[in-house]
């Protein structure tokens, strides 16, 4: 039959057995799109190497052995994980997107704002950065450079519209 499967008698067998090839390789895969890519590959290659199919096994068998091989090859190359194929907890590293935009943001918003601060009056770069920076409330920053709360609420005011 190695001459015989013609590529009309390969339709037939591709269109009696893709469901289950594929079926076969998405619950090894866990990953619709790698099924398909892996199914599709395994039927390319099908075709192209019909004339060696020895009919050792079923054509199933053959078309099956060869996703899977697909799939392995595959794997060796990308080394990408499916998420769905993961159980339990997502872990932390998975769940934070790539952080270098939003440090060299923040870096750049630091570096800015002490620029800023470096052009106003001590007074009030003190009380901003105290209350701002260092989390004081102005009660505890009133205390702490001995002046009246009222002051310190007026150089956060007049340092804000400074910067």
């Amino acid at each position: 039959m190695n001459d015989m499967l013609t590529v009309r008698a390969f339709e037939e067998l591709h269109d009696g057995c893709r469901d289950r090839v594929h079926a076969g390789i998405l619950g090894y895969v866990r990953n619709p799109s790698d099924a398909d890519e892996a199914t599709a590959a395994a039927f390319a290659t099908a075709f192209e190497k019909r004339k060696s199919f020895r009919q050792e096994a079923s054509f199933f068998t053959w078309v099956y052995r060869i996703a899977i091989n697909h799939v392995h090859s595959g794997w060796r190359t990308k080394k990408t994980v499916s998420l769905d194929a993961l159980e339990g907890p997502t872990p932390a590293a998975l769940i934070q997107p790539d952080i270098l935009d939003s440090v060299l943001d923040r870096a750049n918003c630091c570096r800015r704002l002490r620029t800023a601060l470096k052009r106003i009056p001590v007074k009030y770069r003190q009380a901003l950065v105290d209350h701002f920076v260092r989390g004081y409330s102005t009660k505890q920053i009133a205390k702490l450079r001995r002046i009246p709360q009222g002051t310190v609420l007026s150089r956060i005011f007049n340092g804000k519209k400074l910067l």
